[in-house]
C-alpha cells in the first residue's frame, strides 16, 4: 500500500499547483505513512509497542481521509457559493478533530474505521454521486469505485478468512485497500485534478 502511494505521489506531483492536487499529495503522503508505519510499528513491533504502536498509523490514516475529503470538496468550489464552500471546509475539519481525538481517547481500531465510513461512503460517495449524476464527471466512477474496493477490504477484514499464518483475513483486506488508493488518486486524475 505505501509503494501504491509513491507511485501515485509521484506521478500526482507535477500537479500540486492545482488546489485538487495539493490535498491528494497529501492524502498520499499521510496515507503512505499511514501504512508504513502501521505495517513496521503497529504490526512488526507488535509484541513491543502494543495497541499504542497502532495508535501514529491510525491518526495518519484519519488525516490521509480528511485530506482527499477537502481536494473532493475543492471539486466543487465552482458551483458551491463562498458560504456553503466554507460550511463544507468546517464539517471536514470538525470531522477531522472529533475522530482523531475519539482514537486518542478509546485507542481502538472501531474508530478509524467509522471515521473510513463516515469520510469514505458519507462524504466522499455522497459529492462524487453528485457530481457524476449531474456532470458525468468521469473521475466520479473511479472515486465510487474505490470506496467500492474500501468496502470488500472491510468484508475482507471482518471474514475470518485465514490461509495459514503467513496470509489472514488482514493480509487479504489490505489488497482491495492498496486497489482503493489507486482508484482514489486515479478519479482525481482522471479529472485532470480540476474542479467542475
Amino acid at each position: 500500500m505505501t509503494v501504491v502511494c509513491m507511485i501515485a505521489l509521484v506521478k500526482a506531483y507535477p500537479h500540486r499547483h492545482l488546489p485538487v492536487a495539493f490535498w491528494t499529495i497529501g492524502f498520499l503522503i499521510f496515507m503512505g505513512l499511514a501504512t508504513a508505519i502501521g505495517g513496521i510499528l503497529g504490526h512488526g513491533f507488535l509484541y513491543t509497542t502494543g495497541k499504542m504502536g497502532k495508535l501514529p498509523g491510525w491518526v495518519c490514516g484519519i488525516i490521509a481521509l480528511a485530506l482527499y475529503e477537502r481536494g473532493v470538496m475543492y471539486r466543487l468550489k465552482n458551483i458551491l457559493s463562498e458560504t456553503q464552500f466554507r460550511r463544507l471546509l468546517l464539517i471536514n475539519v470538525v470531522g477531522l478533530l472529533i475522530f482523531i481525538v475519539l482514537t486518542l481517547y478509546y485507542v481502538h481500531f472501531q474508530i478509524p474505521q467509522y471515521h473510513a465510513f463516515y469520510s469514505l461512503l458519507l462524504l466522499v460517495g455522497s459529492i462524487e454521486l453528485y457530481l457524476y449524476r449531474r456532470f458525468r464527471n468521469p473521475g466520479s466512477l473511479y472515486i465510487l469505485s474505490a470506496i467500492g474496493c474500501a468496502a470488500m477490504a472491510g468484508l475482507a477484514h471482518i471474514s475470518g478468512i485465514n490461509f495459514g499464518v503467513w496470509f489472514q483475513e488482514n493480509d487479504l483486506s489490505h489488497i482491495p485497500m492498496a486497489g482503493s488508493i489507486w482508484l482514489l488518486y486515479a478519479g482525481m486524475a482522471k479529472s485532470e485534478f480540476q474542479a467542475v
